[in-house]
């Protein structure tokens, strides 16, 4: 997708701009109706969708994650609710 945004809009939303060239997308910044500069990510600042691998990526060496982990379990109401005895 391309987008396009004159000068002075593109002062307001530059962080918005700088998101969107990150992931890839191509921004124009025109002067007078006229593309002037094209906004391009450096290789290091490329943003791609979280995934499994590097969302656990750090966790790596611990081993891989089980699927049960990344499913939410449903709160059950009979669950022993009762507090942890107090230490003395």
């Amino acid at each position: 997708m391309k987008t396009v945004m004159n000068v002075a809009k593109a002062k307001a939303k530059l962080s918005e701009l700088m998101e969107r060239a990150e992931r890839g997308e191509e921004v124009i910044i025109a002067r007078r109706g006229k593309d002037a500069v094209k906004l391009v990510a450096t290789h290091e600042a490329i943003l791609t969708k979280p995934n499994r691998a590097n969302l656990f990526g750090k966790l790596a060496h611990l081993g891989p994650v089980p699927e049960e982990a990344l499913t939410p379990k449903p709160f059950r109401e009979d669950a022993n609710m009762t507090p942890p005895p107090q230490l003395a």
